[in-house]
């Protein structure tokens, strides 16, 4: 929870520099009544807010707000009460999104986690092993788990992002529809996993074992597979560049109707029987593999 709140006063800052180029009259004080103001306070009990205020209250169209106990609401808000579009996330990972009406849910949709999962989370965190686990839309952001057992896991549209996996055992996993951005997966296993509608941006898969993997469909700009396993992995309509392959094995991967630039690094990878079909190239249309 300690990094998930790090990571939201980083947005907060991002707020911030906004509130400035928006034209906000002026920062509001360190101390004293904050009016047509952008600033954050903190509450004796450690809750904060970052946005705008109007007559000594939240009031404004983007704010955050994280309570002491966990919850965030990220919205509107006026006269100090939650207004227009915005998100409450509960501590447990379950979250409200739609229309605020003077503090109260007008219009919207929740997202909750099952209770198999809200377990399994824990276990997960505490234990590092969830072998053949449910954690289907499980909010991990940030967590460490380094050498995880997550084998034939099911941890499809999970939120992963800059989670470090460094030599996790994850193959035969269900990670599809996943946010695995700016993750470290470094000497993971991901062997047969599959990875459809992932996005891994700004990954690290440095040598990691993606053989048989699919990863149809994926985000993998500004991902590094350094000397990674792709054996046989299929990269059906993958989205690539500033994309790392350096070293990595690509025997008979599939690269059918994916998609990278001059910006891809293919040095000293081994192709052999490597498909290239309808792939878009910096060289035009290849269907050398076809």
């Amino acid at each position: 929870m300690q990094k998930f709140i790090s990571l939201l006063l980083i947005i907060s800052a991002s707020f911030l520099i906004l509130g400035k180029s928006l034209g906000a009259t002026d920062d509001c004080p360190k101390t004293g009544f904050f009016d047509n103001c952008f600033g954050t306070y903190t509450w004796n009990n450690g809750s904060f807010y970052t946005g705008w205020w109007k007559n000594d209250k939240p009031h404004g169209n983007k704010g955050v707000y994280i309570f002491d106990h966990g919850d965030t609401y990220f919205g509107g808000m006026a006269n100090g009460k939650f207004h227009g579009e915005g998100t409450y996330t509960w501590s447990n990972g379950n979250e409200w999104t739609g229309q605020w009406n003077n503090g109260e849910q007008s219009a919207g949709k929740s997202t909750n986690l099952d209770q198999d999962v809200l377990i399994n989370q824990k276990k997960l965190k505490m234990l590092k092993v969830c072998n053949g686990c449910n954690l289907k839309n499980a909010k991990l952001d940030k967590a460490d788990l380094r050498g995880a057992d997550l084998r034939n896991s099911n941890l499809s549209g999970a939120s992963l992002i800059g989670v470090d996996l460094t030599s996790a055992d994850l193959s035969g996993a269900n990670l599809s529809s996943a946010d695995l951005s700016a993750s470290i997966l470094h000497k993971a296993d991901l062997s047969g996993a599959n990875l459809t509608n992932i996005s891994l941006s700004f990954s690290n898969l440095s040598y990691a074992n993606l053989k048989n993997a699919d990863l149809t469909n994926s985000n993998l700009m500004n991902a590094s597979f350094f000397l990674a396993k792709l054996y046989k992995a299929n990269l059906s309509k993958a989205f690539m560049g500033l994309t790392n392959f350096t070293g990595a094995d690509l025997r008979k991967a599939n690269f059918t109707e994916a998609e990278f630039d001059e910006t891809t690094e293919f040095e000293s990878t081994q192709k052999e029987g490597l498909i290239f079909c309808k792939t878009k190239t910096p060289w035009g249309l290849d269907n050398s593999g076809c």
